[in-house]
């Protein structure tokens, strides 16, 4: 059982989440670049944090709109590993596999923009090979 201080930090992980939230949907990239940092500092002390992989991801966005290419790749990169140690979590409820089988994918696309962006194009062909594995696996297979 999370302590109450465990508890409190991990709540205000996930408001610093929304904060950055609020900010990059207004434009405010350079205010939502802190409130994500924040939320994912707090997460990485965190054994219980709800999806650092998400919060990862949003800093990612927000680093390849503020033109940070490269720091936008690295942190598209630990998002997309937090998310395939979820995805291949036992005992998730399918809704929650389907869930974060689309981060995952938007979470590789936006690490295959970073890396075009960043002139390595090979990472950009891994992580867009990689898109379209995880995200085939949510269709429905095709009968003959």
């Amino acid at each position: 059982v999370p302590s109450l201080k465990a508890t409190k930090r991990r709540c205000l992980a996930v408001i610093e989440n929304n904060l950055g939230l609020c900010d990059f949907k207004a434009g405010r990239f350079a205010n939502a670049e802190v409130h994500f940092f924040t939320a994912a500092s707090m997460e990485e002390e965190l054994p219980t944090a709800d999806n650092p992989g998400a919060t990862l991801f949003n800093l990612a966005r927000v680093q390849q709109s503020l033109g940070k290419h490269s720091v936008a790749l690295d942190c598209a990169a630990a998002a997309t590993e937090h998310l395939r140690a979820k995805y291949q979590t036992v005992g998730l409820l399918m809704v929650q596999i389907d869930e974060i089988r689309q981060l995952l994918v938007h979470c590789l696309a936006l690490q295959a923009d970073a890396a075009t962006s960043a002139h390595r194009y090979p990472v950009a062909l891994d992580a867009l090979t990689e898109a379209i594995k995880v995200a085939s696996e949510g269709q429905p297979e095709e009968s003959a």
